[in-house]
């Protein structure tokens, strides 16, 4: 039997006539699909066929260390194990958005004006993460391809200079793209380091 029926549980409802319409259908758009691909069900079936996981993929003692691979440990040791708690509900990763989730369940009196603005700053600090992450994506496609036109590269300095004020931004800043970006940023645009 092809994995896909089997793996999505199809099964259970082959017998019924009120289903059979539905998953003829959806049977047959993926044998088309798989056909279009060049792909049989033993492709599927084949365990040593899969995508690693993140893990696995930065792991240093299996694979040859990268400087892609120490950036992605990089982020999976910082910013993405936050959103890793958040995603799977565990209590560090909750605990910082409560106030931003569950405001109005706080009594009054624990309320103030730090607590008023959260969800701006958690908004702002989460906006900033996303940006520094696709300005990270977009200075590794420029880095590769070159690209001329379009002053690219000057347009990449400026907003890596906007957005360098933010601790983390400036440490994956640090890490790997002070090396390659092709216009340096000047000085004066390098904001101070934090005090321990």
């Amino acid at each position: 039997m092809p994995c896909w029926p089997r793996c999505s549980g199809w099964t259970r409802y082959s017998n019924d006539p009120a289903w059979k319409t539905d998953l003829d259908s959806r049977r047959m758009r993926l044998s088309i699909g798989l056909s279009q691909d060049n792909l049989t069900d033993a492709d599927l079936d084949d365990k040593k066929n899969k995508w690693p996981l993140l893990g696995e993929y930065v792991d240093a003692k299996k694979n040859t260390d990268t400087p892609h691979r120490q950036m992605i440990r990089r982020l999976s040791l910082g910013i993405w194990r936050e959103y890793s708690s958040i995603s799977h509900a565990s209590y560090d990763g909750l605990v910082t958005l409560y106030p931003f989730i569950a405001y109005d369940s706080l009594p009054h009196r624990m309320r103030n004006d730090a607590l008023d603005n959260y969800s701006l700053r958690n908004f702002t600090m989460h906006f900033g993460r996303a940006s520094g992450l696709l300005l990270c994506l977009l200075t590794e496609i420029q880095h590769y391809f070159k690209f001329d036109d379009s002053n690219v590269d000057t347009r990449l300095r400026d907003i890596w200079i906007a957005i360098l004020p933010m601790y983390e931004i400036r440490e994956l800043y640090d890490f790997r793209y002070k090396s390659i970006l092709r216009i340096p940023l000047p000085d004066a645009a390098t904001p101070p380091q934090p005090t321990p």
